[in-house]
This record gives structure tokens, sequence and C-alpha cells, in this order.
């Protein structure tokens, strides 16, 4: 599957992360999106149930912008 680009956020994440233990999805990419640490913290919370998944990609989304500074910064 791959939804990359197309305005996906949290709640629509959230709804399919929900989804995809029952699936015999692949791949999952959705990069390039509305995601942030909610979303994607339930995605990888779901990530154990689901048994077909064995690749997916969630760069350049604003939940890399959302994690706290280092100490060292």
């Amino acid at each position: 599957v791959d939804l990359n680009s197309t305005y996906l956020e949290d709640h629509h994440l959230i709804a399919i992360a929900q989804l995809l233990p029952h699936s015999k999805v692949e791949t999952f990419y959705f990069d390039k999106n509305w995601i942030h640490a909610p979303g994607l913290l339930e995605f990888i919370r779901q990530i154990p149930n689901m048994r077909s998944l064995s690749d997916f990609s969630a760069i350049d989304n604003p939940w890399e912008n959302s994690i706290a500074p280092s100490l060292a910064d």
C-alpha cells in the first residue's frame, strides 16, 4: 500500500493501523504526510500483530520535528 503524499493525518493512520493486523498487506508506505507522534506511536504499537507486514516507510512527516532535543543541544 502506497499512501505517500496523500495528506494522511493521525486519525487516518490510527484507523488504518487497527485494520492492518487483519490484512495481508506486506508493505505500507506513508511518507510525506501529516503524521505526528500519536499516529506513529499507534502504528508502531500494532506492528507485532501485523503478521504479513515486512516493510514500511514513514519519512518526511511532522513527527520528525516533534521529538525532544537531546541533552547535548
